[in-house]
């Protein structure tokens, strides 16, 4: 069921944005029941991850331990690890904010700058200008410029937006 419901989220976000080569991957972090009472390597567990896999405490570890998972794969020469299934082209992901994600984008470039990742300020959208960030909404991209597209095509073509009924999810 998780599966399928990110094989959907993906598949739909590939056709919203067919045109936008990095397309419509998703990730899925699925704790393990147990996992907001493991210990850390200082021997204390809730302090770090919180008290539930729900607490901001907890989603940030596991968006830090997914995001240091992926940096390994896609520094490979940094961590020992095979490199041979790309045949010397690097491994490239981009993170987008998304449900319970969106406010660590600042904490994902600022990982993957600390730990040397070359395109540390192209890794995740949605972050502050001061990490290079392009504020969404000032550049219509976001839901909200969709709207007002919406609004100033149904004036150029003389549409009286209260007489309409229209509808609109997502982004």
């Amino acid at each position: 069921m998780l599966f399928d419901e990110c094989y959907n989220l993906a598949f739909t976000q590939q056709n919203k944005n067919k045109d936008i080569p990095e397309g419509g991957a998703k990730g899925v972090i699925l704790l393990d029941s147990s996992w907001s009472t493991t210990l850390d390597s200082q021997g204390s567990g809730s302090k770090l991850l919180g008290s539930s896999s729900q607490s901001p405490a907890a989603m940030r570890s596991a968006f830090t331990f997914y995001l240091n998972a992926l940096l390994d794969c896609m520094m490979p020469q940094k961590n020992f690890l095979y490199a041979g299934h790309m045949q010397g082209k690097p491994e490239l992901l981009f993170f987008g904010p998304d449900e319970n994600t969106a406010g660590f984008m600042d904490l994902g470039a600022e990982i993957a700058h600390h730990r040397g990742y070359s395109y540390w300020k192209a890794l995740t959208t949605g972050k502050s200008v001061s990490l290079g960030g392009v504020p969404h909404d000032t550049y219509a991209m976001t839901t909200t410029s969709v709207h007002t597209y919406v609004i100033e095509l149904l004036s150029e073509l003389g549409e009286d937006e209260s007489k309409i009924t229209k509808f609109q999810t997502g982004g």
